[in-house]
């Protein structure tokens, strides 16, 4: 793909460009996920706004605009008369008219992480399509041990340092830390805080665009995959391990599944959205209930829905204020959407940051049985756990579900295929025993 530079256009490099995108529109055009066949990444964007492209040769960007604008759509149209060409991302259609306008084409929007701009940033916008955003993380633990001596596990370490590409990263992940939550207490739980830091900032912003479907069509977040073992935008990392983004990935861009929309951060005013991304009408029951830390409820209630195809919509409304004046420390709202038994989306909101809740130490119970093709993990918590997670001793897995708050005393249960263990012939009991768990309360 074309990115972020300027390119000279001659006999040789057009060649070049058909012969390449010839071989690239036929090896995936057949492709299911195929949305969009986009000619470059930013550069209409870089010649109307950025510093760096003025005092160019204005040949550069007539050869830009018959790369772009001539070359590209007719050899893509050509090739695959059935998936749209769009010019460049971001784009309003072209021309250099206003690449990042908010009510046309496609807009990356970066002002949360590269502005140190909170999370509640994305809520003031209403983009037709975010293209681009994104939040760094630390890989876990497992993988910085793959590069990093353990003389040298500092993040601000000449090796650590290395494997961080972004000039001013580390201090920004730092600055979002001391927004939330407390110093972690070490390397392992510095990964694991900044995990959680880009789970919670993707989540925010694709939340609060699907809420509003119809303006917003879509998002994409910045990144997918790593090339090499590094602190980065990814939400799986050079190994393959998934952080806890991808995780929340699964739920949060999830066909059917609730939403909490706070009227600001932290309001008890709360209300709640159901996104209907199917061709068919769902029923479900909505769920909402206020508790302590120690699982006693102060309300419970249940509401039927019934949400029409390709809709998001508001379904239920609270204001959780007599209950939590004088205790927003002390509680939490959470949430279940239930389709015919089966919980299919969950969440909570909090009223207090969590670094200023004095949250209990859960024990937990685990046990693991072997069914078939795979392990069913069964997993409890003597008292409230935020953003747990299920890790292991000495091998890789991927679960059905992880970095998940505890909310009840009822069991969690969470999936693991055979094939998806590093590791072959573990038994329920050897795979009971490699099971490690941490929630926020256990990285300070």
């Amino acid at each position: 793909m074309f990115a972020c530079n300027v390119y000279d256009l001659n006999d040789d490099f057009e060649r070049n460009i058909i012969a390449e995108t010839t071989d690239i529109v036929r090896r995936i055009r057949h492709h299911a996920c195929l949305g969009l066949w986009c000619g470059n990444n930013e550069m209409e964007w870089g010649w109307r706004d950025w510093a760096r492209l003025e005092g160019h040769d204005p040949k550069y960007k007539a050869d830009y605009t018959k790369i772009f604008e001539f070359i590209l759509p007719r050899l893509v149209q050509k090739l695959d008369d059935t998936t749209s060409y769009w010019l460049s991302s971001p784009s309003s259609g072209g021309s250099f008219d206003d690449p990042n306008d908010f009510n046309r084409g496609d807009n990356h929007y970066w002002e949360v992480w590269h502005s140190n701009k909170p999370f509640t940033e994305y809520r003031d916008f209403h983009f037709r399509f975010c293209s681009e955003f994104g939040f760094q993380s630390f890989p876990s633990i497992r993988t910085i041990r793959e590069f990093c001596p353990s003389e040298e596990e500092d993040i601000f370490s000449e090796t650590m340092e290395s494997h961080q590409k972004n000039g001013q990263a580390n201090g920004k992940i730092f600055s979002y830390v001391s927004q939330y939550f407390r110093y972690p207490k070490d390397m392992e739980n510095i990964a694991y805080i900044s995990q959680i830091l880009q789970l919670k900032a993707i989540q925010y912003g694709v939340e609060h665009w699907r809420r509003n479907r119809g303006r917003c069509m879509g998002s994409l977040y910045w990144q997918f995959n790593d090339c090499w073992p590094v602190a980065s935008w990814a939400s799986v990392d050079y190994y393959g391990r998934w952080k806890a983004l991808h995780y929340g990935a699964k739920r949060f861009y999830s066909l059917f599944m609730a939403s909490a929309c706070e009227k600001e951060e932290l309001s008890p005013q709360i209300q709640y959205f159901v996104h209907n991304d199917t061709t068919e009408v769902k029923k479900a029951r909505l769920r909402v209930y206020l508790s302590d830390m120690n699982f006693n409820k102060l309300c419970d209630q249940t509401i039927d829905v019934t949400v029409s195809p390709l809709t998001a919509q508001s379904v239920y409304e609270t204001d959780f204020t007599e209950y939590v004046n004088s205790s927003e420390k002390e509680l939490f709202a959470a949430y279940e959407l239930i389709e015919n038994k089966v919980i299919v989306s969950r969440g909570i909101t909090l009223f207090s940051k969590p670094k200023h809740i004095s949250m209990p130490k859960p024990k937990y119970k685990v046990k693991v049985e072997e069914t078939g093709d795979k392990f069913m993990i069964e997993l409890s918590a003597s008292c409230f756990a935020h953003f747990v997670e299920i890790s292991f001793k000495n091998i890789d897995a991927v679960l059905s579900d992880n970095y998940f708050d505890i909310t009840e005393n009822e069991m969690v249960r969470v999936e693991v295929l055979k094939a998806d263990i590093s590791a072959e012939g573990y038994t329920a009991q050897m795979l009971e025993d490699e099971i490690q768990l941490k929630s926020v309360v256990d990285s300070y």
